[in-house]
């Protein structure tokens, strides 16, 4: 769609026999495509993006439910229709054998006329245990889309969706840093005159806001590799929960602040823990991986360090085998060389000899027998001895050379290689890069389950997955999507307690609530939904995809 040109032409609906010349350039658009191709197009049409044109059969006829009078449907109800096996046949076939139901033309409407066929009984389906794709015509619209340059007028549009289209970025650099980030800890930048130099400067902080964050810090610091809660934190400091003449931040910019500056984590599972940085190491995964290879497209530039390791040690392996091989074969040919010199077999020398009156060969093997009878077995002892002293002396020089090669190897490998540590998260992997399925998965399947109840709860949420995902993970998933524009997240007050005699009371919306407030905490899918999930990971198959070969 993009490919094409944009045009801002009306919508247009007309029948095949009628001439169309609206649709040149436009895209068909396949009607049994797959869903994702059928959502993307419902988001477009529903936001004003797309112009369609609609060619309609005219064997298409809908019969709508409404369109009938009641006495039908009961009828329908009481008596049923029979021969349900023949369906199939029966819809290639006139209608005459069916029951027919009269549709009075004040009731009809040209829209309730676009997809099925009707003028028969199968056309209500609420009234009988069938599916709707019984009655389903082959013979379906044609239809064609085309991107506009401005939105439709009146749609579902808003200010942020207009420009999607033109700045869409592809690819995990959507998601927020705590999905991919690699944690240094860096001691020198936890000191305190760094860190209060880094508040001044970078940071613009007076020294009121300075006193209460590294108050904040140092409470947190107390807790050591334990860290704090963070509902708790925010007790303990609820005073510097709102901006004071005095203080330039609140308390919730503080924390803030301190995370990317790296000088505390968020940590957890069942609850968000804040802890400082020093401290966080048994919070963290420790793993190697290659160096300059954070992301996939780095991983060309990171291969060329492996072959100089790998060709360091294996070109001695293959001449140590070859000078194996040779002693062996030295030896087993000086065992039947003194076999075949000291014992001669009477059978063996009179076929020689027979052989060599056949052939006319002037010397037969006898001859070179019978030649060196006696010296040949110390001749082959001392070539033995020799090849095994000069065999064992290469050896000793292999070895030597392995020694010596490995810690070259050993210095080569930890120089292409360095440490890392991460947040143990599901969609990682053991050497910190993303596991693109499994994240995949797991945002589609939490975006879906909003999408299928809107302004469902979190801790609704929260309790659907407990026993599979930890409650902090959730939370992780639900700030990857509110980032990525798939959801909005709303808060609404805690009404008061109930009485008796007390008056209904409306729950009132918050748009900035206070921390201490504990809000209850609403989501809602975006129209564009899938739209921008479907930007993060635009080439990886379906998590899921082996689990209709595995065997129940």
């Amino acid at each position: 769609l993009k490919e094409a040109e944009k045009s801002d032409q009306p919508d247009n609906f007309s029948f095949k026999d009628q001439e169309n010349k609206a649709s040149e350039g436009m895209i068909a658009f396949p009607m049994d495509g797959p869903g994702g191709q059928c959502v993307a197009m419902l988001s477009l049409f529903s936001l004003g993006l797309v112009s369609v044109n609609v060619r309609i059969p005219e064997q298409i006829v809908v019969v709508d439910s409404t369109m009938v009078e009641n006495e039908v449907i009961k009828s329908l109800g009481k008596e049923g229709l029979e021969d349900d096996d023949d369906d199939d046949d029966d819809l290639d076939d006139s209608s005459g054998g069916k029951r027919k139901i009269e549709v009075k033309a004040r009731q009809a409407s040209h829209t309730n006329y676009l997809l099925m066929r009707g003028y028969y009984a199968p056309g209500i389906v609420s009234t009988r245990n069938l599916s709707p794709s019984d009655n389903i015509v082959v013979n379906s619209c044609q239809v064609k889309v085309k991107l506009r340059r401005t939105p439709v007028p009146g749609r579902l549009i808003r200010r942020s969706i207009s420009s999607l289209l033109d700045n869409m970025a592809v690819g995990v650099s959507c998601l927020p840093e705590t999905f991919t980030r690699l944690i240094k800890v860096q001691e020198e930048k936890y000191e305190v005159d760094q860190f209060l130099h880094e508040c001044t400067e970078g940071y613009g902080y007076n020294p009121r806001d300075v006193a209460a964050v590294l108050e904040i810090r140092n409470a947190i610091e107390e807790t050591s590799h334990f860290g704090i809660c963070k509902a708790e934190l925010i007790r303990r400091f609820c005073s510097y929960e709102e901006v004071e003449p005095e203080r330039t931040r609140s308390l919730e910019q503080y924390i803030q602040d301190l995370i990317e500056m790296q000088q505390v984590l968020e940590v957890g599972g069942h609850a968000v823990r804040l802890v400082a940085i020093v401290s966080a190491k048994p919070w963290l995964l420790h793993s190697v991986c290659l160096k300059n290879k954070p992301d996939d497209s780095d991983q060309q530039g990171a291969d060329p360090a492996l072959p100089e390791v790998q060709q360091d040690c294996p070109p001695a392996e293959p001449q140590k085998g070859e000078e194996c091989s040779r002693e062996e074969d030295g030896l087993k040919s000086a065992n039947e060389n003194n076999f075949d010199a000291s014992f001669t077999d009477p059978v063996t020398t009179k076929e020689a000899l027979i052989t060599d009156k056949e052939t006319g060969s002037p010397r037969g093997q006898t001859e070179h027998l019978a030649e060196h009878p006696t010296c040949a077995p110390d001749a082959v002892n001392v070539d033995t001895d020799k090849e095994q002293d000069k065999s064992c002396s290469e050896d000793k020089e292999l070895e030597n050379d392995e020694l010596s090669a490995e810690p070259s190897l050993e210095q080569s490998a930890s120089e292409a290689c360095e440490n890392v540590c991460f947040i143990g998260r599901p969609w990682r992997i053991v050497d910190g890069n993303l596991n693109k399925p499994v994240c995949k998965g797991m945002m589609e399947a939490v975006l879906y389950h909003i999408m299928t109840k809107p302004g469902i709860t979190e801790g609704t949420l929260l309790q659907h997955y407990t026993g599979v995902l930890q409650p902090v993970a959730v939370l992780e998933i639900l700030q990857g999507l509110e980032t990525l524009g798939c959801i909005r997240r709303f808060y609404m007050k805690k009404p008061s307690p109930v009485s008796l005699f007390s008056q209904p009371v409306m729950e009132e919306q918050l748009d900035n609530p206070k921390l201490s407030e504990s809000p209850t905490i609403y989501y809602e899918p975006t129209i564009d939904c899938t739209l921008r999930l479907g930007r993060v990971f635009p080439c990886e198959v379906n998590w899921n995809k082996w689990v209709q070969i595995i065997p129940v």
